[in-house]
């Protein structure tokens, strides 16, 4: 279906960036000593200084812009993704603020975990979900909708 292509349009340039970003890191640090005079050196070096100069809010504002458009959305349709909640994210945000502590997993595949991804939109996105503050009230390393609450 149309939207389903959609989705695996949406998706390919998290592949791609997974896939290329090490070497593209890698490309720029070898041609700064090899080349530090030259240009296109320094157009190599620049996203990669613009994103470490960057404070990490700029991120956290721009993550509900970036996973909540309509091409965003389609992605889960893409991976044909389901989730399946014993609770509400508005009981476990209740629980939370009342003191109740829970792990929340989800469960990787592939060579990027659209999972991570697939939830982050679910939750995101949902009208009950948690909303655009998700990646301020669920950050980690490997996931953003793994927590320790």
């Amino acid at each position: 279906s149309f939207e389903r292509t959609v989705g695996f349009l949406a998706a390919s340039p998290f592949t791609l960036v997974y896939v290329m970003a090490p070497l593209y890191v890698f490309a720029a640090l070898v041609a700064l000593p090899l080349f530090p005079r030259h240009p296109l050196t320094w157009a190599l070096l620049a996203p990669l200084l613009v994103s470490l100069m960057l404070p990490p809010w700029v991120a956290l504002r721009l993550s509900p812009y970036v996973l909540c458009n309509w091409a965003s959305r389609q992605i889960p349709k893409f991976f044909a993704y389901e989730e399946y909640h014993e609770t509400t994210d508005q009981e476990l945000q209740a629980a939370h603020a009342a003191g109740k502590r829970f792990v929340l997993v989800a469960h990787p595949h592939g060579v990027f975990s659209f999972c991570g991804v697939c939830g982050a939109i679910a939750s995101m996105c949902a009208s009950d979900g948690i909303g655009a503050s998700l990646p301020e009230v669920a950050p980690t390393a490997a996931a953003s909708v793994i927590r320790f609450f």
